[in-house]
């Protein structure tokens, strides 16, 4: 009874039995399943530890220091845009270049208070919420620079002028005198509906 109860324990315990066989009988190795060869590591692949491993290669956000992911708490200090843009770029290298005078008048405007916490987002896109969806981001990889130029969607045609004075006798007619039974449709001949006669 003696021998029961510890055996009734060790299965309770979840401790497997170990079979001792014959006296003199050799040990069987134990079989490892969690190894791994090095056959199942890929090429580009580099063992740090038994269970360790690490990708070759540059870390792209090394190789593109924009595309960086941070987390910023711009201080209460910062007070315009061109300011928390320089704070962003802080570290990356990079500093702010060109900038057209929508830009520049852009630049000086105040930061708004939902710009205080960014990301964490990769550091152009930080940018592009600082200057808002009428600007874009360039950046120059050479000479590590960023310009900052209005959308073309959102820019107004330069009109000299001569295309004043030409434009200002025409106007765009209302909806409503596009359309009715004086209008003539360009798609219908001259002649109205076609006869099939």
């Amino acid at each position: 009874m003696r021998q029961l109860v510890p055996a009734a324990l060790m299965i309770a315990l979840g401790v497997p039995q170990v079979h001792a066989g014959a006296p003199g009988d050799p040990m069987p190795e134990p079989q490892y399943s969690d190894s791994v060869s090095a056959l199942d590591i890929a090429p580009d692949t580099v063992r740090l530890a038994r269970y360790t491993t690490m990708a070759t290669g540059a870390d792209p956000a090394r190789l593109a220091p924009l595309e960086t992911i941070v987390r910023l708490s711009i201080p209460a200090e910062v007070g315009e845009v061109g300011t928390a843009v320089r704070y962003v770029l802080l570290r990356t290298g990079y500093s702010l270049g060109e900038r057209d005078e929508a830009a520049a008048k852009l630049l000086g405007l105040p930061l708004p208070q939902n710009h205080r916490e960014l990301g964490p987002a990769p550091v152009r896109e930080l940018l592009a919420v600082l200057v808002g969806e009428a600007f874009m981001v360039e950046d120059d990889p050479v000479g590590r620079s960023i310009a900052i130029r209005l959308s073309r969607a959102w820019a107004v045609p330069d009109e000299t002028p001569a295309d004043l004075a030409a434009g200002a006798t025409a106007q765009a007619l209302p909806v409503a005198m596009t359309e009715g039974p004086d209008v003539v449709d360009s798609a219908t001949p001259e002649g109205g509906e076609d006869d099939d006669e």
